[in-house]
Order: C-alpha cells, then sequence, then structure tokens
C-alpha cells in the first residue's frame, strides 16, 4: 500500500481528533500552529544559516497540513445543527413559498397549461422539522372557487427532497385502482401505466418527473364514508448525492420542480374527476 493511500485516512483521524477536542484545546492548538508557522516562514526567509533554513522548511511541511486541519475543525464546530436547521426552514418556508407565489400570479392564455392556482400561502410552517404544508386555491374559473383548497406537504433534509399530496380519487361503482395498492414508480417501469386504470391518467406528472431523476411512490386506501372513492397518496422523492442547501442553483432547481409538478398533478386530478369529486377533497 502507497503512502499516498495512508496520508489522507491519517490526515482524517487527525481531524476528526480535533474536532471531538475541548473548545479551549482547539483554540489552543490553533494559537501555537500559527505562531509556530509565523517563526517557521520568518526562519525560512531571515535566516542566514543553511541548516536553519532547512529544519524551518521541514517545519512547515508539518504545520500546513497541521494548520488545515485545525481549520477545518473550526469550521465544522461552528457548522451546528442550529445553523442547518436554518438552511432548511429558509428552503421550506421561503425559496418554495416564492416559487408557488410565481406560478399563482403568471398565467398565460397563451400557454398550453394555465397553472390551476391563483394563491397560496404557508400552512403549517417547519417549527424545527423538516417539512412543511402549503395550501393552495383554485384558480377562480367556473365553479372550482368554492370548493375546498387542496394542501400539498414538502420534505427535506441536507441530501433528501419529497413532495406528497392525499387526493380522492372517483374511480365508479364497484370498482378498484388495481392491485397491488401501493406502487413505487421510477424510469424502469412507468411506461407499464399507461394501462393502468387510474395512474394512466396522472402519465404526465409521473413521466416528466421520473425523466428528472425522482421517485414516484403512489398508494391508494378506500374510503369507508364513500365507496366509490378512494385516497391516492401521491408522492415524489429526490435523493441527492450532495448537499443542496447550500447550493442557490440546486434550490432553485428543486423550487421550481415542486410548483411545476403540483400543478401538472392537479390539472391531471381536474381532468379525471367528475365535477362533484372536488368537493370530496381529504385534507
Amino acid at each position: 500500500m502507497s503512502s499516498n493511500s495512508v496520508a489522507p485516512r491519517d490526515q482524517q483521524g487527525f481531524k476528526e481528533i480535533i474536532v471531538t477536542l475541548p473548545g479551549w484545546g482547539l483554540w489552543v492548538i490553533a494559537g501555537l500552529c500559527l505562531l509556530s508557522l509565523v517563526l517557521a516562514v520568518g526562519l525560512a526567509l531571515l535566516s542566514n544559516s543553511e541548516n536553519v533554513k532547512s529544519y524551518a522548511v521541514q517545519l512547515l511541511v508539518v504545520l500546513v497540513p497541521l494548520g488545515v486541519a485545525v481549520i477545518a475543525g473550526i469550521a465544522i464546530r461552528r457548522t451546528s445543527t442550529q445553523q442547518i436547521d436554518h438552511l432548511v426552514t429558509g428552503f421550506l418556508e421561503k425559496t418554495l413559498l416564492e416559487r408557488f407565489q410565481i406560478h399563482c400570479n403568471y398565467s398565460s392564455p397563451s400557454h398550453v397549461r394555465i397553472y390551476p392556482f391563483n394563491a397560496v400561502r404557508l400552512l403549517e410552517p417547519c417549527r424545527g422539522t423538516s417539512y412543511v404544508v402549503y395550501e393552495l386555491h383554485w384558480r377562480s374559473r367556473s365553479d372550482r372557487a368554492q370548493h375546498a383548497p387542496v394542501r400539498v406537504s414538502v420534505k427535506c433534509n441536507v441530501f433528501n427532497f419529497e413532495l406528497f399530496s392525499e387526493l380522492p380519487v372517483q374511480i365508479g361503482p364497484n370498482s378498484e385502482p388495481g392491485y397491488p395498492l401501493d406502487w413505487i414508480i421510477n424510469a424502469g417501469n412507468v411506461a407499464q401505466f399507461a394501462e393502468h386504470p387510474v395512474l394512466c391518467r396522472f402519465m404526465s406528472v409521473l413521466q416528466g418527473s421520473v425523466n428528472e431523476g425522482y421517485e414516484a411512490h403512489v398508494s391508494f386506501k378506500p374510503r369507508p364514508d364513500q365507496p366509490d372513492t378512494w385516497n391516492m397518496h401521491f408522492s415524489l422523492r429526490q435523493k441527492l448525492g450532495e448537499n443542496f442547501l447550500t447550493s442557490p442553483f440546486l434550490k432553485r432547481y428543486l423550487a421550481e420542480d415542486a410548483a411545476i409538478a403540483t400543478g401538472v398533478l392537479f390539472q391531471e386530478w381536474l381532468a379525471f374527476q367528475p365535477a362533484d369529486a372536488m368537493a370530496a377533497q381529504h385534507h
């Protein structure tokens, strides 16, 4: 095994030791490291002795990685869970809300799809958790405005993003939404749902989502109070390989996905349901 493969693990282990030190110990090491670096640089530049310069250079070879480890340790200690919670809250309560508002406020008749909602509000904020609930009000058109608004939940942590909602679907007398009642849909199997008795009506949101790397989870539960109506739990999940909360590009991308997917989902739901099914929206 080469020395190059050992060094990163040794350095990582040393960094872990630095992180676990008491706060006062970490700052003492940082002070000594800084003082030693200044002394070593001064000796390397100003000394007339070649031996002293050689020792100073060797000291720098040790002190520079040590300084990097100390800086990383301080940075990790300062990145507390409270700061991460602040990032999560800002994304869920502000970035998403702004993106929903943009779509609700802009709907050009020339567009093939008109956004089905004209107002949104944050119904349930984070309050220290990793998810929020938004309430969206139907666009004032025909008789939709008199029906209850819909609720959409969004959950995220540092590496995962999920959009989910529950919709009542009327299937017909003595009908069922096909078995099994719980499906995981991805790019490898989405085509087979073009023949599903219910999911065939939601192919735009399903196909578009899996093309963007999402995995859809759809499950059905019967409603005892309405024999011909089932509750459809619809979830889009994205597991990222990197932290997206510190990337404005990824946050913008995921927020836009949430707004677009919500609009397409409920547009397809409207087309699927009889007029009186809208009053059965379950929260």
